[in-house]
């Protein structure tokens, strides 16, 4: 029988009792398997000059029980991001990948347990846009070859692909290197809905699949701002592909 163990507040550390209007939401995976990726995300807010608290930190967002018909803990899950969210103060959620959006915005309400109205989801990767837009976030450039991959979920949220591509193209002077299976038609790589518990195998292949189609045009290095997709895609890498996130690439270009 599947068992989820909700973690105690105490495992969400760092930025939990002071109030703030703007969050960034961490969630288990990025916790756990993704803790490069959420000190990044922070020096880039920082870099902006944008002031936030942790969210969830250790805390399933739910989606994984959810996926696994164990909705119930997944309304648990959901009630105690909502009630530490309220706490906060909370006025801009930010996540880390269409997943967690997607859950969010989504999955939710689907479980009764909705986020306040006065609550709005944003997604990093169009923030830190509207900062390279703005001026207010600049880059260093290189020469090398990179490929995006577009994390499971991006087709479920029009229009997701365009912020990460315009953050890449400021990173390098190479025109970006793409696979077939992108953007409205990217394809799971295996990393979302409990496939990796449920079926190894599978999710396996699908990572091969994903980082095969992804480099078919030359590039060895794999950009993808999902901690979940980052972590399983980097666990079935090949030799020669090099698997990176998206917002540690972001960080170590910040123009002084």
């Amino acid at each position: 029988m599947w068992k989820i163990l909700l973690p105690s507040p105490a495992a969400a550390g760092e930025g939990l009792g002071a109030r703030a209007e703007t969050a960034l939401f961490v969630g288990s995976t990025a916790f756990h398997r993704g803790w490069e990726s959420v000190q990044a995300a922070r020096r880039l807010l920082e870099r902006a000059g944008l002031e936030h608290a942790l969210a969830a930190v250790g805390r399933s967002s739910g989606y994984l029980a959810y996926t696994l018909g164990l909705h119930d803990t997944a309304r648990n899950l959901a009630r105690a991001t909502v009630e530490e969210l309220d706490h906060l103060g909370c006025r801009k959620l930010l996540v880390l990948s269409p997943g967690q959006a997607h859950t969010l915005k989504h999955v939710y309400p689907l479980l009764g347990v909705a986020l306040p109205e006065r609550m709005e989801v944003v997604e990093l990767t169009e923030l830190l846009a509207a900062q390279l837009a703005e001026g207010r976030l600049k880059f260093l450039q290189t020469d090398v070859q990179l490929a995006y991959h577009d994390a499971c979920q991006t087709p479920r949220i029009d229009g997701r692909g365009r912020a990460p591509r315009r953050l890449l193209a400021a990173l390098t002077i190479q025109p970006l290197r793409e696979g077939f299976w992108r953007e409205k038609r990217a394809t799971p790589c295996g990393a979302s809905g409990g496939l990796p518990w449920t079926q190894p195998d599978l999710a396996a292949k699908l990572a091969r699949a994903a980082l095969a189609d992804t480099t078919r045009n030359g590039a060895h290095l794999v950009v993808t701002d999902a901690p979940q997709c980052l972590a399983h895609l980097r666990a079935h890498a090949g030799p020669g592909v090099e698997v990176s996130g998206l917002y540690e690439l972001l960080a170590g270009q910040i123009e002084n």
